[in-house]
């Protein structure tokens, strides 16, 4: 159903290690009107429009939100090593982590590898 997300409610109830920022809370609606051209059922209904973009699979859109988890969870560890870089530096050196050519190069190579995932 498409409606104006003030009309729902999210109700938090998904808390499982590692997939709370997938955000598959239950929602509530009360007292909302959707006309019938405002909903669709992915699972049982055809396409409406001819063409490709209309007639994606289920499965494949459902991982959609699968890859923009697993996007998530490469920026959140890039991040976390940029910042240990910068504060650690290895027993039996003198250079902090970030000083290093051969971490700056895979923190390079990783971002790259995320940002190309991204597009």
């Amino acid at each position: 159903m498409v409606m104006p997300a003030a009309s729902i409610e999210i109700i938090d109830t998904w808390s499982v290690s590692g997939l709370r920022g997938t955000g598959s809370h239950d929602m509530a609606v009360s007292g909302e009107l959707v006309p019938a051209e405002r909903t669709v059922s992915l699972a049982t209904e055809p396409p409406r429009h001819p063409g490709p973009l209309y007639c994606f699979p289920l499965f494949g859109l459902l991982s959609l939100g699968i890859a923009a988890v697993a996007l998530g969870i490469a920026r959140g560890a890039i991040e976390d090593i940029a910042e240990l870089a910068g504060t650690r530096t290895p027993t039996g050196s003198s250079r902090p982590m970030a000083q290093r050519a051969t971490v700056q190069a895979e923190v390079a190579r990783a971002e790259a590898m995320l940002r190309a995932a991204g597009r």
